[in-house]
């Protein structure tokens, strides 16, 4: 008997911030915030979510549940 597998990522809806890119500060990572403060956004490495657009500053951010806990971020 198989178990199927449960995937752990979740969808969370943030506000965009920054981008930055290789050879960068904090390279290769997005700038994220639940409030669209600035103060309370977070870094999150590019290479432990994907980051898709659906406004001018919003979208979703897709990350294991346990990269988003650790980020204040669910």
């Amino acid at each position: 008997m198989s178990r199927a597998a449960r995937s752990d990522l979740v969808d969370v809806e943030v506000h965009f911030h920054h981008e930055t890119y290789p050879g960068e500060e904090n390279r290769g990572a997005y700038k994220v915030s639940l409030d669209g403060d600035n103060e309370t956004a977070v870094w999150v490495p590019k290479s432990a979510a994907q980051f898709e657009r659906k406004g001018r500053n919003t979208g979703v951010l897709t990350l294991s549940e346990a990269v988003a806990t650790d980020k204040g971020l669910v």
